[in-house]
């Protein structure tokens, strides 16, 4: 089954700057196959809520996303982690803008970033997941903390923040 592009009135291609009607000499109708509209569809859509198969591919990821954060701050771990992460584009967009603003003003308290470290993975029942990640910084630590819920048979990634006071984990060893 084919379906017909929706078109301009007959033969009008576009208007130009004056607002002049080009056409071509013999112009046709063309159609479109319903598999390509659908791809054209799912490209646009918010592909949000991938999964992961296990708590491997949680650890794996949240690894992955703190292997960007030196080459792109923190906009990196958050896109990096964005298609396992149940929030919509907007939601994830705010978030970044806010990490971005909240860095940049304490950027002098930080330094420069080092490197990571896992400190933590605590998996509560069957279905939570949380991995710890100490951010390292010339002058002080961040914690990250990437969590992760399993509704029935893959893991989906619930929250990911970032927190400059860690003194609290200190005191819970």
């Amino acid at each position: 089954m084919w379906l017909p592009v929706p078109r301009l009135p007959r033969g009008v291609l576009f208007l130009d700057e004056s607002m002049k009607v080009l056409r071509p000499k013999n112009f046709t109708m063309r159609t479109t196959s319903p598999s390509i509209l659908l791809f054209v569809f799912l490209m646009g859509m918010n592909a949000r809520g991938a999964t992961l198969v296990d708590e491997h591919a949680a650890e794996e990821l949240a690894t992955t996303a703190m292997g960007t954060l030196g080459a792109k701050g923190v906009r990196g771990v958050f896109e990096t982690v964005a298609p396992y992460w149940t929030r919509s584009k907007a939601e994830l967009e705010s978030v970044i803008s806010d990490s971005e603003v909240q860095r940049e003003r304490a950027a002098a308290g930080y330094g420069k970033y080092l490197s990571f470290e896992k400190i933590s993975e605590r998996k509560v029942g069957s279905s939570l997941l949380m991995i710890t990640i100490l951010e390292k910084t010339e002058k002080r630590g961040v914690v990250w903390f990437f969590s992760f819920y399993k509704p029935k048979d893959a893991w989906i990634l619930w929250s990911c923040y970032w927190d400059p006071n860690f003194e609290g984990l200190l005191l819970l060893k």
